[in-house]
């Protein structure tokens, strides 16, 4: 968990909404903040330079994981230290999950406790970190991957857009998720410098993966330090995910290169893509501020 360090209890919350997040669920929750009169404004629409410039309070980032990189990466590049809250609404809700504020709200009683305990909460601090290979470079918070998992998280993102009811809520969302998985075939990873025989290579931020698994006890979210592990493919995968078998801890890295030897699929905080050939690097770019939420401090007492 995030180091806890003081927040003022006298704050503003600007709502970032992705309308798509939870299968179309973020657009309900947009509506209800906005008939409380909250600054609540769909992401895809806002230009957040603009807004974040001008706003003084904190920044609340509703919908999954891929919304809240957006959203941390935007107030980052902003460069200005506005605290930044969860209310989750996707499927694995990673983030979320490390900063103590799961479960996702569902409904209108789940949003007036959320507003409750925000008005209050306490900070801490995450790490940032800076993807750069060809084409380009690129913040992420959570994790980033290359090979089997990265495919399985291709393949259900086009699930979720095609059929957005189908992976309504949290655990049908995981349902689906593994279904995809099982429905995947293997990739084949061709590093220069790692081991052959795997089917993922995982570098990772937060404690939390693939919606609460934890692959190594001594992850933290603000160490300054990546960690890496390998994963099979396949069935055995879903060993790990059930905690049946342990992930191969590769150790921890500020800075680290990776040379693809052929296109490989990749995700970034859940975001999927297809990773050219050429070398990858990984390094530290500072930490940004956070809100915690009940979880975390319960977890911490």
């Amino acid at each position: 968990m995030p180091s806890t360090i003081s927040h003022s209890a006298d704050v503003r919350a600007c709502f970032l909404v992705n309308p798509a997040s939870g299968g179309r669920r973020g657009a309900q929750v947009l509506q209800a903040l906005r008939a409380r009169q909250q600054p609540a404004y769909d992401v895809r629409a806002i230009r957040l330079p603009a807004l974040l410039a001008q706003w003084e309070g904190m920044i609340v980032a509703c919908g999954g994981d891929g919304t809240v990189s957006a959203v941390l990466a935007a107030v980052a590049e902003s460069g200005r230290a506005l605290p930044v809250a969860v209310l989750p609404l996707g499927t694995g809700n990673d983030l979320a999950r490390c900063l103590g504020w799961l479960p996702p709200v569902r409904a209108a009683s789940d949003l007036e406790a959320w507003l409750a305990h925000a008005i209050a909460a306490p900070e801490g601090v995450i790490d940032r970190w800076l993807l750069s290979g060809p084409g380009g470079t690129r913040q992420w918070f959570n994790y980033c991957s290359w090979g089997f998992d990265a495919a399985v998280a291709r393949r259900f993102h086009a699930l979720r857009r095609e059929r957005p009811w189908l992976v309504r809520g949290s655990r049908l969302g995981r349902a689906a998720y593994a279904v995809n998985g099982l429905l995947t075939r293997a990739v084949a990873l061709r590093f220069t410098t790692l081991p052959r025989r795997a089917g993922s290579l995982v570098c990772l931020s937060i404690p939390s993966y693939a919606g609460g698994r934890r692959l190594g006890a001594g992850v933290r979210a603000d160490d300054g330090l990546c960690d890496l592990f390998l994963l099979p493919a396949g069935l055995p995968l879903a060993w790990v995910m059930l905690g049946w078998r342990p992930a191969l801890a590769l150790g921890q890295f500020r800075c680290w290169r990776l040379r693809l030897e052929q296109p490989l699929p990749m995700q970034v905080d859940g975001e999927p893509t297809i990773a050219a050939p050429g070398e990858w690097r990984v390094r530290h770019a500072g930490r940004l501020r956070v809100l915690l939420g009940p979880a975390a401090l319960r977890a911490a007492g």
